[in-house]
């Protein structure tokens, strides 16, 4: 260090020490240190604060409730000084609002977010609580009282009554009342306190704060008992060299009667025979055991706690293999960052609670394709199956191992296994995989539980490997909307492909034969559609289900805009729009998506010759079927506003009208523009002959009877709503 950082820490602790015994000083009422100075040269430990601190006083030091500091000197008035890390202001703090920490806890706290620090500092404080003696309270502090867990700077006794009065009364100049901490509710009345504000240095006599709770009450004085040498380490517990530690109040009252009696034996010499009998029905307090919970208000941290608490008393060879640095965790227990093999070993042990291990298990097979691949993930599973401890470890405790940790294991890994195969499209994303994943579940034979559930997940692999014949549905409800509009899309944009631009300008002369069979088997799928749409919401008796079928296909429609398949989206949208469906008032005030229909229905609207619909097309980049009714008509207009030639110099030599032919090829080629781009979903036979046999079926029927039906249905309605007013006015 140079000599002119030596010189500024001089100057400044000199400032430092004439401020804190009240006399004054040139510089300011602040306390920076200099600039070459860290708060790391001086610390002593660090503190969390567990209540908001301010004041306007230039000595102190506000500060946030869960902020921690690093403390630099210590008082025995209760004030200590104090900085920020990487700051160089020193202040005045309470002690009564902070509590100290190991370096080790301050570190991990300063991980965490502030508002979680306190709940953890709680958390871990029960969890490393152990018993300790009371007997020091008996005695006198002594030289041979201190030891190095406790260091006089760190310690606070209490002062006399008689001590108190002899204390400096008030400062030496006015300042405003000091903020108190909130207090902690008493068992007994209790005074308020404030914290003393520091002029001098202390003495002996300065009140002092109890280092557990801001506000103590100061326990009675009593006759001193002789002069004795007060027990050194710890007592030992009953079947521990027959010594018994009393740890309760009652204990102690009754100890401390007989000590004024002066007819006990040192504590220490205490057998535990007569321990117990002096002692009586004593016993030592417990904890409250939901203390977590009651702090934090959360069950999975309680859970948390309990299962650190339970992992003390486990054997080695039972406790996860990851280090502890190998993986983050939350106050609560959740996973919030972990190394890959930390992450794997986390899906295979027990959980804290089942909803966390559901959402934890969904979320890693969601997105490891992020951070690892599908073959290093599986290697990891496998080797979780057949990991091997049978080193180092008696039989007994292999035993153990294989009941409480192997087979557990095993199963877990079945089970993600499982999900990944069912619930996150392995076959379909991971094919590479499924053959090792076969051929790792043909290998387990026992036991007898374990083989069961790998031949089940053999028999579920053979069923998704043929999806046309095991996964068709019957039922439309029971499809997804998505998976619906995306076989849409393949069946529509099929039929689009194959149109040829002569189809298109033949259309304008006829709409049968062969010369325009592709456009023709395009655009009927469109009227078979919204056929389709109609039969399957009037063919439904129940109100209800005839509401939850409207939903349906206003879903699909949604789904159909947004891969821009606007084909299926406007006959979907035409149908659900149309007299026959829209007429059924108490149908519709059921479905709760009917507002969107609203939104769709402007989409298509023909205002401004396809206005809202042109605009949408202007926006398409990727693959799309447009709805070719706009270009047809454009077509047809075209035709019948310009005629096919013009008169030229020579009647009897008309000119071809070739500005016709270039309307015609401009309409085409926006029509066909979209030919070369095809949709990457994948064609799924189930869900396509569904659909298929559907639009056979609704192929027949005419708009005479939809609205037959329509108005049947409609009477339905009607009667219904007549019997629910007459239900209602009864008074049911």
């Amino acid at each position: 260090m140079t000599r002119r950082a030596c010189a500024d820490r001089s100057s400044a602790w000199q400032i430092y020490h004439r401020r804190r015994s009240g006399q004054p000083t040139s510089s300011s009422p602040a306390l920076p240190l200099p600039s070459t100075t860290t708060a790391g040269e001086f610390k002593i430990f660090s503190v969390l604060c567990l209540y908001d601190f301010h004041s306007d006083d230039p000595d102190h030091l506000p500060f946030r409730k869960s902020e921690i500091l690093d403390v630099v000197k210590t008082e025995e008035s209760g004030w200590w000084a104090a900085m920020r890390p990487a700051h160089t202001q020193v202040g005045w703090v309470p002690s009564a609002f902070v509590r100290p920490l190991t370096d080790e806890m301050a570190e991990r706290l300063r991980g965490l977010r502030e508002e979680l620090r306190i709940y953890d500092y709680e958390a871990e404080r029960l969890y490393n609580a152990a018993p300790t003696s009371n007997f020091a309270q008996l005695y006198p502090p002594d030289a041979d009282s201190q030891s190095d867990e406790n260091p006089p700077s760190r310690s606070f006794p209490r002062p006399s009554s008689s001590a108190a009065a002899r204390t400096p009364s008030a400062p030496s100049r006015p300042c405003a009342p000091r903020p108190r901490p909130p207090p902690t509710p008493p068992t007994s009345p209790m005074p308020t306190c404030t914290p003393p504000r520091p002029t001098r240095p202390p003495s002996a006599c300065a009140p002092r704060p109890h280092p557990s709770r801001p506000c103590p009450s100061r326990p009675p004085s009593r006759p001193k008992p002789r002069p004795r040498r007060r027990p050194r380490g710890r007592l030992a517990p009953p079947g521990e060299g027959g010594r018994l530690l009393p740890d309760d109040r009652s204990s102690l009252s009754r100890l401390s009667v007989l000590v004024e009696r002066s007819n006990v034996a040192e504590p220490d010499d205490l057998s535990a025979g007569e321990a117990e009998e002096l002692l009586g029905g004593a016993r030592p307090h417990k904890g409250r055991p939901d203390k977590v919970k009651q702090l934090t208000g959360d069950e999975d941290a309680q859970r948390y706690h309990n299962a650190k608490v339970a992992a003390l008393r486990m054997p080695w060879y039972l406790k996860p293999d990851y280090k502890e640095e190998d993986v983050k965790l939350n106050a609560d227990g959740s996973v919030l960052a972990g190394t890959l093999e930390a992450l794997v070993e986390c899906l295979t042990i027990e959980p804290i609670s089942k909803n966390q291990d559901m959402l934890y298990q969904n979320t890693f097979l969601m997105t490891f394709r992020t951070f690892a691949s599908a073959d290093r993930v599986f290697d990891l599973l496998v080797d979780r199956y057949q990991m091997d401890r049978s080193f180092g470890l008696t039989d007994a405790q292999f035993a153990e191992w294989k009941e409480k940790k192997l087979r557990p294991t095993q199963k877990r890994v079945l089970v993600v296994l499982g999900r990944w195969l069912e619930e996150h499209r392995m076959p379909a994303d991971d094919a590479h995989v499924v053959p090792r994943l076969q051929e790792f579940l043909s290998l387990i034979v026992e036991p007898p539980a374990l083989a069961t559930t790998a031949k089940l997940m053999i028999a579920s692999l053979e069923r998704l490997k043929r999806p046309g014949r095991s996964s068709h549905r019957t039922e439309l409800l029971k499809m997804d909307p998505t998976e619906v509009a995306q076989q849409l899309c393949v069946l529509e944009y099929n039929l689009y492909s194959k149109i040829r631009p002569q189809e298109c300008l033949d259309w304008t002369k006829t709409q049968m034969g062969r010369t325009v069979e592709n456009l023709h088997a395009f655009c009927a799928t469109y009227d078979k559609l919204a056929a389709w749409v109609k039969t399957s919401i009037l063919d439904t008796d129940v109100l209800g289900k005839r509401a939850d079928t409207v939903e349906f296909w206003i879903r699909v429609a949604e789904k159909s805009r947004t891969f821009n398949n606007l084909s299926s989206f406007s006959a979907l949208v035409a149908a659900l729009s149309s007299a026959a469906i829209s007429r059924l008032h108490l149908t519709m005030a059921h479905v709760s998506r009917s507002s969107h229909l609203d939104a769709l229905t402007k989409v298509i609207e023909p205002t401004g010759n396809f206005a809202a619909y042109r605009a949408v097309l202007q926006t398409v980049d990727g693959p799309c079927v447009p709805w070719v009714g706009m270009y047809l008509s454009d077509l047809v207009h075209i035709g019948d506003q310009h005629p096919d030639t013009l008169k030229g110099p020579a009647l009897d030599r008309p000119l071809i009208n070739f500005y016709k032919r270039q309307k015609w090829a401009d309409t085409v080629s926006a029509m066909l523009r979209f030919q070369g781009r095809p949709y990457p979903f994948a064609p799924d036979a189930a869900i396509l002959g569904f659909i298929e046999t559907n639009l056979q079926k609704a192929a027949g029927k005419d708009h005479s009877t939809f609205w037959l039906k329509s108005q049947e249905v409609q009477q339905s309605e009607l009667a219904h709503a007549d019997i629910r007013k007459g239900l209602e006015a009864a008074g049911f």
